[in-house]
């Protein structure tokens, strides 16, 4: 499967009903990249859930273009009130009800599951939202915000639940707007692991650029 992002497709075809952990530190560019997928995913006429903890669901849709395939359910805060998008209670409650037809579940960010739960409570549903997933065939993105001593701690307990870990980074020793990305795991799939590096073009898209072409801070 083809997530329409050419820093990961040129290294890996994802399989179906697959679910991907996406780490990296805050400005790292996950957010942006879960959007360019679930967009491709819309653009190919299927149906995408995103479930939005860290940022207002309501900016989260005006990201896309209007969509009747989209439904961003609100897990921010309760006072968002808003006709663009679904009133959320508890992930597992929610996702039974709005999976059906659905190819993308996005979850951004695990961070407050991690804070608000400990970590039998997470792995359990970790292990449901997976299994809800996969049993409709849907792909599951998740994403994690890196950084933090105690929550840390309990991601790297559940990473091995995910099929898939991409992980994200600021590159210190390149200009600012160059960040990297690499396939650190992908159960079923040969892949490329190393580092790839990629920035956005004016009109905010992503665009690989090559090592070579790469000049080191001095």
């Amino acid at each position: 499967m083809k997530s329409g992002v050419k820093v990961i497709d040129d290294v890996i075809d994802i399989p179906e009903g697959s679910s991907i952990l996406i780490l990296g530190a805050t400005g790292s560019g996950k957010s942006f990249l879960v959007k360019e997928i679930a967009k491709n995913f819309l653009y190919q006429g299927k149906a995408v859930i995103y479930f939005s903890y860290e940022e207002n669901p309501i900016k989260v849709f005006n990201s896309f273009k209007e969509n009747s395939k989209l439904k961003v359910v609100n897990m921010f805060s309760s006072l968002v009130i808003s006709d663009k998008v679904i009133a959320g209670k508890r992930i597992i409650e929610d996702l039974p009800g709005l999976i059906e037809k659905s190819s993308l579940v996005v979850i951004d960010s695990l961070n407050e599951l991690c804070i608000e739960r400990d970590v039998t409570q997470i792995v359990k549903t970790v292990k449901d939202v997976i299994a809800i997933s996969y049993q409709n065939s849907s792909m599951l993105i998740a994403t994690y915000n890196t950084g933090s001593q105690e929550t840390d701690k309990v991601i790297d307990m559940i990473k091995y639940l995910f099929d898939g870990i991409i992980e994200l980074g600021i590159q210190p020793s390149y200009p600012v707007d160059v960040r990297g990305i690499r396939i650190a795991r992908m159960r079923g799939r040969k892949y490329i692991s190393g580092w790839r590096y990629f920035s956005y073009n004016e009109r905010g898209e992503m665009e690989v650029v090559e090592p070579e072409k790469l000049q080191r801070r001095s």
